[in-house]
């Protein structure tokens, strides 16, 4: 819900032109904006439709602007404190730590968001 709003409130802002998106399938994304996409392998919340690698698939080709990362262990819950996610569906088994998935989801949004040559 959060990447969804985060979509939606970017275009009001003229100097956004990164944006990181964790857990989402949000497909709609304008390419004038470079895009880090970051889901867990373990994310059972996501649609149960399609696979990981079919969704990632989805949005590279949707825009050129778009990096996505998988953390392999990582689940939904794991992106926050929030405790076991149950909503739309039951989240899978997280098998990484909940703080090393948050270690890695950081550097990686800190290293995307600090690179100068991706605007």
């Amino acid at each position: 819900m959060g990447a969804n709003c985060a979509c939606d409130l970017v275009n009001s802002f003229s100097s956004i032109n990164k944006l990181v998106l964790l857990g989402t399938e949000r497909k709609y994304l304008e390419s004038k904006y470079s895009i880090l996409h970051i889901k867990g392998s373990n994310d059972l919340v996501l649609s149960s439709t399609s696979s990981k690698s079919e969704t990632l698939n989805e949005d590279t080709n949707q825009s050129n602007n778009t990096i996505s990362h998988v953390i392999e262990g990582g689940n939904h819950a794991g992106f926050a404190h929030y405790g076991p996610q149950m909503f739309p569906r039951p989240d899978g088994d997280r098998t990484i730590t909940l703080e090393d998935q948050q270690k890695i989801t950081v550097n990686l949004a800190a290293e995307f968001l600090l690179d100068n040559s991706r605007k």
